[in-house]
């Protein structure tokens, strides 16, 4: 199965999601979740990332 990326996800002036692909094919379904996991897996805390960047530009 090719990776493809999901179209991004337009938000409206009213904070509505205005549009989205309903992906209903269990293995990309099982892809998106895998992906979702590992990016988690990775993420660094917003404080964090913020304490790390005011660091950097001192």
């Amino acid at each position: 199965m090719a990776h493809r990326r999901p179209p991004p996800q337009p938000v409206g002036e009213d904070d509505n999601l205005t549009g989205a692909e309903l992906i209903t094919q269990p293995a990309a379904v099982n892809q998106y979740n895998r992906l979702r996991d590992v990016a988690r897996h990775y993420a660094v805390p917003y404080q964090e990332f913020a304490a790390g960047t005011a660091a950097k530009e001192a």
